[in-house]
């Protein structure tokens, strides 16, 4: 399943009132934004997919829950503070995967996407390094 390729600039009044008001968040949440900060929508495509999600701030401690930002496609922004998935993927070479996602998600687990940017990208930096290889 593909990952969401939606983008939102992030809020950044909201996003500072939320961040200072998180338990287990940011020392300083001037700190942990910019003025220009974008997010990815960090959910699997499917079909009616009409709400998007990043993790704005991952809490210091499992004893606190993350700070999320959902957004719609209509500008409605929301800042839920929400524990992270417990679910573990197969083993793979640097042992079982978490979910990146939070508890409860909709979907497919993190592991379970594919990134269709990061396949573009890692595309690029393929052809690039055997332009490189080839040399003159």
């Amino acid at each position: 399943m593909l990952q969401c390729i939606a983008i939102t600039r992030v809020p950044p009044i909201e996003a500072y009132l939320a961040l200072a008001a998180m338990e287990g968040g940011p020392e300083d949440p001037l700190e942990s934004l910019t003025p220009d900060d974008i997010v990815l929508c960090e959910l699997a495509q499917y079909p009616g997919h009409t709400a998007h999600a990043a993790v704005l701030y991952s809490a210091a401690s499992v004893d606190h829950p993350d700070l999320w930002l959902f957004w719609t496609d209509d500008g409605c922004y929301r800042f839920p503070r929400l524990p992270p998935c417990l679910v573990q993927g197969k083993s793979g070479r640097f042992g079982r995967e978490a979910c990146m996602l939070y508890d409860q998600h909709a979907s497919v687990h993190s592991w379970a996407m594919r990134d269709p940017l990061g396949d573009v990208v890692s595309e690029m930096v393929r052809k690039a390094m055997d332009e490189t290889d080839d040399g003159p």
